[in-house]
């Protein structure tokens, strides 16, 4: 994870902001470069819920219980569902 330090500027602004709120971080001509959400927001609490149960192993365990099972190509996927919608 890349971490920036803010100055007192930045956590002025930082401050001011709602646990529900998210702010934009722009660059110098006014294009959205980021998001910042509060560490007490839900989408927070998500996306560390998330990151536990990717870092617990969760995704080598689901790889692993698929292993063996037939995969098919984005093309096969998509021939399919092409399939699907001109009965």
């Amino acid at each position: 994870m890349v971490q920036v330090k803010a100055n007192e500027a930045i956590m002025s602004v930082i401050g001011t902001l709602k646990v529900q709120e998210r702010a934009e971080i722009l660059d110098d001509r006014g294009m959205v470069v980021g998001y910042l959400i509060s560490v007490d927001s839900p989408e927070d609490q998500l996306r560390r819920k998330a990151f536990a149960a990717y870092a617990s192993g969760e995704y080598q365990r689901r790889k692993a219980s698929s292993e063996g099972g037939k995969r098919y190509t984005t093309e096969q996927v998509l021939e399919h569902l092409r399939s699907l919608g001109t009965s």
